[in-house]
């Protein structure tokens, strides 16, 4: 009965969610009124700029590449795939063991690039960099055929592929047709439209990847914007943008914003000179490691410790799995041996691609070891707690087994008198 009800609830929600496909198309194309008022907002707006690609990033353990990497393989096989390369071996039966330590701080390789034939997206290039002994961190890079100078060319994208990717529970937050039917402003439509926007490519890469994170959270974006005018006065006026973060490269060719938001965290690059400037977002892994992915994924990481050890707090669960302590071990490892990597980095002035970038004072992104001195005291905490249950744990067990046992001999001791008076 249970099975029928979840069925049931999963066909709804699907339904659900091809209605809204629907209805957010016909609101694109009888609603175009919105779009002047983007124009209306672009013309007031002295930093015009050009959209040139967007970048997913996400975290994968070994067990989640080696399905990422079976389903990219797959990609072969469309008609309008060229120039398909993959680096790593995939085999169809069994694991491989992918990830290795980054000792060196400047590891990064390539997963996967193609390019295709025909629609907005002209190519994929899939990159990654160890964050640990057990992570990797990847990056999804779409570039696209045509920049997109206005709202209008962004929807454009948004229609062309709404229907080719697979809408997870991370879409549940708008996927309601009252909101599409109802009035709403012109201001509220493009705020819904950047969403789905950011939702469209993380749902690219659950598609035709594979993301343990992004089925239900959503995944961090960068978008790589090329300036069209580049004077003065923009710059002047870029550097007043209220960042939350932001990194400056020491060249002033490019500036990088991180707004740590919730759902998800936008970063945005912004190139001011002739050339464009790639995302230094795989570089901050690369270096930072599990520092760089508790900045990003640090709501994600809360949510993680809370659903692992809340049961163990409010007793639902009174036995310690091998499972929540082996994660937990894992976590504090992964925390403890970045700190020291990279205080030998900074003491030895180690060369890398992370050196070419500054932070803003006014603005800064990373005050490093912040993110890893708190959740190493929350890794702890929990850590000291499920030992105490464990060690209640085992004493129970060893009273148990120690009255067990005296009860055994006990009735072996009256079973001997038994036999000896009856038989005597």
């Amino acid at each position: 009965m249970r099975y029928v009800v979840k069925c049931a609830h999963r066909l709804r929600w699907w339904r659900e969610r091809q209605r809204f496909r629907k209805l957010y198309k016909q609101k694109s194309v009888n609603h175009p009124e919105r779009f002047l008022y983007a124009r209306h907002l672009e013309k007031k707006n002295c930093i015009k700029t050009a959209m040139h690609y967007v970048e997913v990033s996400d975290v994968l353990d070994n067990k989640s590449l080696n399905r990422a990497l079976k389903r990219l393989k797959k990609i072969e096989r469309y008609d309008n795939v060229r120039d398909f390369h993959m680096s790593f071996r995939v085999r169809k039966i069994g694991k491989f063991d992918y990830i290795r330590s980054n000792l060196f701080g400047t590891s990064t390789g390539l997963l996967c690039e193609f390019s295709l034939s025909e629609g907005s997206i002209r190519e994929v290039i899939v990159s990654y960099t160890p964050i640990s002994d057990s992570l990797l961190f990847v990056t999804y890079k779409f570039y696209f055929r045509k920049v997109l100078r206005t709202h209008a060319d962004m929807v454009e994208v948004v229609n062309e592929w709404i229907d080719r990717i697979r809408l997870n529970p991370s879409f549940v937050t708008y996927a309601d047709k009252k909101i599409i039917r109802s009035e709403m402003s012109n201001r509220d439509l493009l705020r819904l439209d950047s969403e789905i926007f950011f939702d469209v490519f993380q749902g690219l890469v659950c598609t035709y990847s594979y993301s343990s994170i992004g089925y239900r959270n959503g995944l961090p974006i960068t978008l790589g914007h090329f300036l069209l005018r580049s004077n003065r006065k923009v710059l002047q006026r870029i550097e007043k943008l209220p960042f939350r973060s932001a990194l400056h490269k020491r060249d002033g060719s490019s500036v990088l914003s991180i707004e740590l938001l919730m759902p998800r965290t936008i970063c945005e690059v912004f190139s001011i000179g002739r050339r464009i400037e790639d995302s230094p977002i795989l570089s901050y892994a690369s270096y930072y490691g599990f520092e760089f992915y508790l900045t990003l994924f640090s709501r994600y990481e809360s949510e993680e410790v809370e659903v692992r050890f809340a049961p163990y707090y409010n007793g639902s669960k009174k036995r310690v799995r091998r499972k929540d302590l082996r994660w937990l071990i894992r976590r504090l490892h992964d925390v403890r041996n970045r700190r020291n990597m990279i205080a030998e980095w900074e003491q030895n002035q180690q060369e890398c691609p992370v050196r070419q970038w500054k932070d803003d004072p006014r603005f800064p992104v990373f005050s490093f070891p912040r993110y890893s001195d708190k959740f190493e005291n929350i890794y702890q905490e929990n850590l000291s707690y499920i030992e105490a249950i464990g060690g209640l744990q085992n004493s129970s067990i060893v009273t148990t087994i120690a009255s067990l046992t005296l009860v055994a001999t006990i009735l072996g001791i009256a079973a001997t008198v038994f036999c000896s008076i009856m038989f005597a």
